[in-house]
């Protein structure tokens, strides 16, 4: 480690416009390196969003610098406090994340971060850490310190250019034809008098994703989902969802999407989901055809719409996979006993 130092950061209480120019230049040498053709999130959105962490996590920064003051590394880690919805599930689980810019790799960084991480997450009497990586040398340095490989995945993205508009206009047509008398409705806020029911289903429906030997679950509440709603419009994003509603008046199904006016040519689609008993009616299907419509007429900047998919969730691969989806980049999530690690690490 000799000509690095590694410090920890406050970000909320960082106002010197010098230092964001810096962090700047290391978050744009670390995306170019991974997404090299991708479009790069303006410092204004990343600044601000450091800037207010998640009320519910206690969240800890560390940056890595060269003996000329460049930033070269990033580690931070997040851990559910009591008032987290989840914490219940959750409080045993701790949330890392490494990076080190891969020129100043293989100086020991990497094992002093995890020294860190692992100081914190005892304090808070976790006993599981998980962390995850899409690149080579991420899965070597985590098998290296006895990381169990808990879930497969990969992100997933579709060029608008490549829609099949035929087939998805065919399963706009057979959505009211399989799914009698059930209709379909937009939103950016949950109205009140559906958030109780949405919360229930959005935690339902991303609870039957496969989640491997992952530990702990999502819980949304009607704060928390209040709270979700409120972070994403201080940062300009826009988050539109899509829900089917039965005769008598309950939600089936739901998809989501999450647009940046300051990155307009990309689209991020998190959850689609239907409720067990009312799948077979192709609603999966109508849901994500009639958003997929409606961005190409809301958005037209779009070019790319990027999803994640573990690799046993077989009924979403497959609907995505007619949708035109392809794999871009795989990745794994790993975790460690922390008392394992505490050994390997001594």
């Amino acid at each position: 480690m000799t000509g690095y130092s590694i410090k920890e950061f406050d970000p909320p209480n960082v106002e010197d416009d010098q230092f964001w120019d810096n962090f700047y230049s290391f978050y744009t040498k670390f995306v170019k390196d991974i997404h090299p053709n991708d479009p790069l999130t303006p410092k204004p959105r990343i600044v601000k969003s450091l800037k207010d962490p998640h009320p519910d996590y206690h969240i800890n920064h560390w940056l890595v610098y060269t003996s000329d003051k460049e930033i070269v590394g990033w580690a931070d880690n997040y851990i559910s406090k009591e008032t987290h919805p989840a914490y219940d599930t959750n409080k045993h689980v701790a949330g890392c994340d490494t990076v080190i810019l891969k020129e100043h790799r293989h100086n020991g960084l990497g094992t002093q971060l995890f020294r860190y991480h692992l100081k914190i997450v005892k304090k808070y009497n976790r006993t599981i850490i998980q962390a995850g990586t899409s690149e080579e040398s991420g899965h070597n340095f985590l098998r290296k310190f006895g990381g169990k490989e808990a879930i497969q995945g990969s992100e997933n993205r579709l060029q608008m250019n490549e829609v099949d508009w035929s087939l998805m206009q065919q399963w706009i047509d057979d959505g009211p034809e399989r799914a009698k008398e059930v209709n379909l409705e937009r939103f950016v806020d949950v109205s009140d008098s559906d958030i109780e029911e949405y919360c229930v289903i959005y935690t339902e429906t991303m609870n039957q994703q496969p989640f491997g030997e992952l530990e702990g679950r999502v819980k949304e509440t009607p704060d928390s989902r209040r709270q979700s709603e409120e972070r994403h419009r201080k940062r300009g994003g826009k988050w539109t969802t899509l829900i089917s509603r039965e005769k008598n008046g309950r939600i089936s199904g739901l998809t989501e999407v999450f647009y940046y006016p300051d990155k307009p040519s990309m689209l991020y689609q998190n959850l689609t989901g239907v409720k067990e008993e009312y799948r077979g009616k192709g609603l999966g299907k109508w849901l994500k055809a009639t958003m997929l419509k409606w961005i190409s007429e809301e958005y037209p900047d779009v070019k790319t719409i990027v999803t994640g998919n573990a690799t046993t969730n077989a009924p979403m691969l497959s609907i995505n996979q007619r949708m035109g989806f392809k794999e871009y980049k795989s990745g794994s999530e790993y975790k460690f006993q922390v008392e394992e690690l505490e050994k390997l690490l001594d």
